[in-house]
């Protein structure tokens, strides 16, 4: 199965993503994440200062 971001974009590791926040205070569409590692529910995103758990809908997907 096809692990998908909030636009449709299929995703892999190694995917630089944005992360939209759901708590808005937090949000920053400036920060670059790393996909670090994939699954159907919870994706494991980094950069340089931390790492997340995410859900797939939450990515938007920067390269292709």
């Amino acid at each position: 199965m096809e692990i998908t971001d909030s636009k449709g974009n299929i995703l892999k590791v190694g995917d630089r993503v944005v992360w939209e926040d759901p708590e808005e205070q937090y949000q920053d569409s400036s920060r670059i994440w790393t996909i670090t590692t994939l699954s159907e529910e919870i994706i494991l995103i980094s950069d340089k200062y931390s790492e997340a758990e995410v859900f797939p809908c939450e990515l938007i997907k920067l390269n292709k």
